[in-house]
């Protein structure tokens, strides 16, 4: 009956020569370990240096985050990948300020086909484009003008990287943040919610 959808309003965000990558959010049942391991093959493929950076702000079970501790390390990936842990939402504006490419990565899993990733819409409001799983509900929101879906493993999210690193510059902010309009919560009150309510 109501859509996800996030806070909108104007995010102006801040520059950046470098390319910064951004996940928000939980990390059980997640599958990030994937994106690391993606964007290693990345880099691993990729030729010449290239400033990059992965900044993971969420939180999981100990295990899930000791493997994810665990993984940096071995890839020797530190300072290339950040594990933030869990932070405040008073303390998330920098992160997407800077971010240049949100992760709405997840497994493709019945219970996820129907319910986006809440983030998945921040990021676009905040006129980030997103690396999103292919599932029901994010073939609804991600197109080609404002991101690339991606299928639940290490080398589709590593050539979806690719692809969306080479169109960075390509990729419009006003038009990412216009692909959700509609799902900003004042809209889905106003049209559907309120309508609800109306008829109860």
């Amino acid at each position: 009956l109501l859509p996800l959808g996030a806070e909108s309003g104007f995010y102006p965000k801040k520059q950046s020569e470098s390319i910064n990558l951004l996940y928000v959010g939980v990390l059980d049942n997640r599958q990030i370990e994937d994106t690391i391991l993606g964007l290693k093959q990345y880099l691993i493929r990729r030729k010449s240096v290239i400033d990059i950076r992965y900044d993971i702000v969420g939180f999981g079970s100990p295990e899930i985050e000791a493997a994810i501790l665990f993984l940096i390390e071995e890839l020797d990936l530190k300072g290339v990948v950040v594990f933030h842990g869990r932070k405040p939402v008073d303390e998330l504006k920098p992160f997407f300020e800077s971010a240049s490419v949100g992760i709405g990565y997840l497994p493709k899993l019945s219970c996820y086909e129907c319910q986006p990733l809440t983030k998945t819409y921040e990021y676009l409001f905040w006129g980030i484009p997103v690396i999103a799983t292919n599932t029901f509900e994010n073939r609804r929101i991600i197109n080609g003008k404002n991101g690339i879906l991606v299928n639940d493993n290490v080398e589709s999210f590593s050539e979806g990287l690719e692809y969306v690193l080479e169109q960075i510059n390509n990729f419009e902010q006003d038009e990412i943040k216009k692909s959700v309009e509609d799902f900003s919560w004042e809209k889905i009150v106003a049209n559907n919610l309120n309508p609800i309510l109306q008829d109860a």
